[in-house]
């Protein structure tokens, strides 16, 4: 399930430290944007990709950082 859309009236939502590490993934689906807190791991898994297109190089991350 994906988290409501803002909308361009919305209020922004309210900025807070996170208590661990978290990134914020961003995607579009036709012209709504969204945006979606994700933890440390989740948000490491498309760097890796991005960084070495490779799904064994993921793998081998995944295997590293979870055993």
């Amino acid at each position: 399930m994906h988290p409501a859309p803002l909308q361009r009236n919305d209020a922004q939502p309210k900025r807070e430290m996170l208590t661990v590490s978290a990134g914020v993934i961003v995607w579009r689906q036709q012209f709504t944007v969204f945006l979606d807190v994700v933890g440390a791991l989740e948000y490491a898994a498309p760097l890796q990709i991005q960084k070495d297109d490779s799904f064994a190089g993921l793998c081998a991350v995944l295997v590293e950082k979870l055993g």
